[in-house]
């Protein structure tokens, strides 16, 4: 599982010792940067597109036969929602939330059934002790 998603973080700008041998939860704050770049440049490509849509709205009336043919719409009043899947509030759901939360599903699965084959070996081999995902 590491090993499938390294290319997506190193993409993100994280290097090979911070994703092997650092803090785990730098992963989570690369993720959040990316997300946050993400809205920011779909913030300003929305802001590009209303410039362009007023810069065309003062000529339109200079270019009757182009416009005449229906109503021109308004400019959407903000940027577009980034992926298609809904949180429990009703805000979409990225990419990057739907692989951070099949991970943490994915992760909480292996260190339940880890801490079940410490228990069912009494613990000696390894040391005692279970496992605990830091999400739980």
């Amino acid at each position: 599982m590491f090993e499938r998603i390294f290319p997506q973080y190193l993409a993100l700008g994280m290097g090979y010792e911070e994703f092997w041998y650092q803090d785990c939860a730098l992963v989570k704050a690369y993720r959040e940067a990316d997300r946050l770049r993400l809205e920011r440049r779909n913030m300003e490509a929305w802001l590009q597109g209303l410039y362009v849509y007023e810069a065309v709205s003062a000529i339109a009336p200079v270019m009757r036969g182009a416009f005449n043919r229906g109503r021109i719409r308004a400019y959407t009043e903000k940027p577009h929602a980034l992926g298609g899947r809904r949180k429990a509030d009703g805000t979409p759901e990225t990419k990057r939330e739907r692989e951070d939360r099949e991970f943490t599903e994915y992760m909480n699965a292996w260190a339940a059934e880890f801490n079940a084959e410490i228990a069912r070996k009494g613990g000696e081999e390894y040391g005692g002790g279970g496992c605990e995902h830091p999400g739980n």
